[in-house]
């Protein structure tokens, strides 16, 4: 019985330290996999091809994030954006006027025909870099700052600073009077140092004065002067 008893054992412990050698392995593969895949998704430059206008546009964007989602607008999307807004608002009131200038309000979400028609136009790759492609990108701005140009956050700073550097003659004409023209200019600088860093402010003011892109374009007509080199 004693045997028997001891067999048993060493038939149950030994399944049973072959299964854990099993689930060992399966992990090791899985987990190679996945730091496989991240590394691939955080690898290299976005391309895009928009055949509507045949004009190809290159950036700073890895795989992971090099697809037509940032030209799809969903309600989820449209919620968060106000969302988001409606916080920096709450946080520093002078963005108010920044904010309901920034464009959230006149999106339309992409309804399913927008969508497939997106899809169809526009075509995404996966590159080593724009450099490589032969296009001069020297200023372009990186991922994390591009993400953060297209953000909410963003683009309400984008708004702030576009507002502060408007002509006082042509905020006049939907202003009407001067008092309110130096007012919203005030309240768009204010939220300017107020809500966003220093990295940021000029970033945004870089992005204004052409001193950094977001994107190079060019040509994929035949003869253009900017003819793509690819």
């Amino acid at each position: 019985m004693k045997i028997l008893t001891i067999l048993l054992f060493l038939i149950f412990h030994c399944a049973d330290i072959d299964g854990i050698q099993k689930r060992k392995e399966t992990k090791e593969k899985t987990d190679l996999f996945v730091l496989t895949l991240t590394q691939n998704r955080n690898k290299g430059n976005c391309i895009r091809k928009d055949f509507s206008t045949n004009i190809a546009y290159c950036d700073r964007r890895s795989a992971g994030l090099c697809n037509p989602s940032f030209l799809i607008l969903t309600n989820s999307e449209k919620s968060y954006n106000l969302s988001e807004g409606n916080n920096l608002v709450k946080d520093f009131p002078t963005c108010s006027y920044s904010f309901s200038n920034a464009g959230f309000f006149f999106e339309t979400v992409s309804d399913f025909a927008e969508q497939d028609k997106i899809w169809a136009n526009n075509k995404y790759a996966q590159v080593e870099s724009c450099e490589v492609l032969g296009l001069d990108s020297s200023l372009l701005i990186t991922e994390s700052e591009y993400l953060f140009s297209i953000s909410p956050k963003g683009r309400i700073a984008i708004s702030a600073d576009k507002i502060y550097h408007t002509s006082d003659s042509i905020l006049l004409v939907t202003l009407r009077t001067m008092s309110n023209v130096r007012k919203v200019k005030s309240d768009a600088l204010n939220c300017l140092d107020l809500g966003f860093s220093q990295l940021e402010r000029d970033l945004i003011s870089d992005l204004r004065v052409g001193k950094r892109v977001k994107e190079i374009t060019c040509s994929m007509e035949i003869g253009a002067s900017n003819v793509c080199p690819f």
